[in-house]
């Protein structure tokens, strides 16, 4: 938590999930008060047979889809020492009206049916992965996304569409 931090402020951080050590999956976290977990947004490759995420998309058959990881779930991408940045703290209505407004835009992005391009990495034209998902989410909560030193964030200047 950020030093500055009053007791009883919301946080929403951002976080790097490493992948081949310096490439990076950037992903949103929600923090209570207490630093209790309350749920994370994320762009991820995911097999449209199936619907289930992937670690890396690799197939014609992979899209890129917006998640929302809740209390409740079995699925979390925190881990203990990922780099992380508190991005804004507040009172509850603000750091959830800003939070609500990202998770709205889950359903929305998912019906665009984007395609994910392999392991990933577009060379040509339109393209978008986790971490255009990452960036589009950061603009509509009202935030500029961060960029994590040393690590390669591939995406995270393509959002997805204007916020």
């Amino acid at each position: 938590m950020n030093p500055e931090a009053k007791a009883g402020d919301w946080t929403i951080e951002a976080r790097a999930f490493r992948l081949v050590r310096w490439c990076s999956h950037n992903f949103w976290v929600l923090r209570g008060p207490d630093g209790t977990w309350h749920g994370e947004l994320h762009g991820l490759a995911t097999d449209r047979r199936n619907g289930r995420p992937v670690p890396i998309g690799y197939a014609r058959w992979h899209g890129l889809q917006a998640w929302h990881f809740q209390p409740g779930q079995a699925w979390t991408l925190c881990r203990p020492a990922q780099p992380r940045i508190a991005v804004v703290q507040g009172n509850a209505s603000d750091i959830l009206e800003r939070w609500n407004r990202a998770v709205a835009m889950v359903a929305q992005i998912n019906r665009l049916d984007l395609d994910y391009p392999r392991c990933g990495l577009g060379w040509r034209g339109k393209w978008a992965n986790s971490n255009s998902i990452f960036s589009y989410l950061g603009r509509a909560m009202g935030v500029t996304p961060p960029r994590f030193v040393g690590l390669w964030q591939p995406g995270l200047d393509r959002p997805i569409m204007p916020a």
